[in-house]
């Protein structure tokens, strides 16, 4: 855990344009990771619940309105070891979407997050529409969409695809079950 949070340091160092950049970002992010190291020990030994990661990442920014985000799936426990990176993964999503998405303040746009079982393997669906992206020139390639695109699969073995579209993103994150259930609710990830 303590190599993750180093990585998660030096990346977020590296892609920061100032000292409060770096602060903020690694705050979030720190913030996430930050039950996971104790909860091995002392945590729920069933995992943890998809649902509850999503509302809880979503709970730490103001949601406009109701109806703006729909969260749907069936009941889902993630070991530790899984939990941990997808929750990462979330908060990104959520930074995201709060500063250039579908919950940012001034923009009306809507998000979806829903998953199911498919062939077994877990599959989690983020989409943002209504939102103005115009670009014509691709976007960065900042330390979340890098998390999501190389992290996820290495430290889980998850396919991704994180796709800009007009008005909106896809992000899809399909966790295989073999490696799902190889991973123990005390075992950490690969650094």
């Amino acid at each position: 855990m303590l190599a993750i949070m180093r990585s998660v340091f030096a990346r977020t160092v590296e892609k920061g344009a100032s000292l409060e950049d770096v602060a903020a970002h690694y705050q979030g992010r720190f913030d996430t990771i930050a039950p996971f190291l104790v909860e091995p020990a002392v945590g729920d030994r069933h995992g943890y619940d998809l649902e509850t990661l999503i509302s809880d990442e979503l709970l730490r920014y103001p949601v406009r309105g109701e109806g703006n985000v729909k969260i749907s799936g069936p009941s889902e426990r993630l070991p530790h070891g899984i939990a941990q990176p997808i929750a990462l993964a979330l908060h990104e999503l959520v930074t995201n979407a709060v500063k250039f998405g579908a919950l940012e303040t001034p923009c009306q746009g809507r998000l979806a997050i829903d998953w199911r079982r498919d062939k077994g393997d877990l599959v989690l669906r983020w989409r943002e529409t209504g939102v103005p992206i115009v670009r014509s020139a691709p976007l960065p390639f900042g330390f979340g969409r890098e998390f999501i695109e190389q992290g996820l699969p290495y430290q889980i073995g998850a396919e991704t695809s994180f796709t800009i579209e007009p008005g909106g993103v896809v992000c899809l994150i399909r966790i295989p079950t073999v490696n799902r259930a190889a991973t123990s609710t005390t075992e950490g990830v690969q650094p």
